[in-house]
């Protein structure tokens, strides 16, 4: 079994929130409170204030996409659904696309402007599933660093942004022209993959 690239993509990008501070609450029916949910968003998607109230409002109302944002938790479906429903109404593809193309010309350092115009349009046109998928797990530390069903579908939708434009990491760990083959790189060692 291949381990889907994603993790290096998620580094690139800084988008993960198992790094910001997300408490859990004493209210068992949502892990973590509306304000903290849409910070940590905010600050993963370098969103401005309206997104921001937007988003807090969109988690008020939706406990189960909160729950999809708790470290070290196990979201399902529903969680995730909420997750991509409650940032997507609330920021648009063009804006998500603009997001991830910008931290990866950080990350990666060797974008040049037409690679991150390639990288925010290819955002744009993904199919709505991997779209959600993309801004689901991007946002979820249940997704990132993980192998699970999430992961590898997210690990699909980045690879396919990688392959589309031609850029990603190179195995030496500095930025690639587009002469490696995304696909080829990382493999997960057995004892790492869930055997179920």
């Amino acid at each position: 079994m291949r381990r889907p690239l994603h993790p290096v993509l998620v580094a690139a990008l800084g988008l993960t929130l198992a790094a910001t501070s997300v408490a859990c609450s004493d209210d068992e029916t949502s892990a973590v409170p509306a304000d903290q949910a849409a910070e940590a968003v905010t600050a993963a998607y370098g969103l401005g204030p309206d997104e921001q109230a937007c988003l807090e409002q969109g988690f008020e109302g939706d406990a189960a996409a909160r729950n999809a944002l708790e470290p070290g938790g196990a979201p399902g479906d529903e969680q995730f659904d909420g997750l991509a429903d409650v940032i997507l109404g609330c920021v648009g593809a063009d804006r998500i696309g603009d997001a991830v193309a910008a931290a990866m010309a950080t990350g990666l350092g060797t974008l040049d402007v037409d690679q991150q115009r390639c990288v925010a349009t290819a955002v744009v046109d993904l199919p709505e599933e991997d779209l959600r998928v993309l801004v689901s797990g991007l946002a979820s530390p249940a997704v990132v660093g993980a192998v699970n069903d999430r992961s590898v579908r997210l690990g699909e939708v980045t690879n396919g942004l990688f392959a589309a434009c031609s850029v990603g990491p190179s195995r030496d760990g500095e930025g690639s022209t587009g002469t490696t083959s995304v696909g080829d790189l990382g493999a997960v060692p057995e004892e790492d993959v869930d055997a179920g």
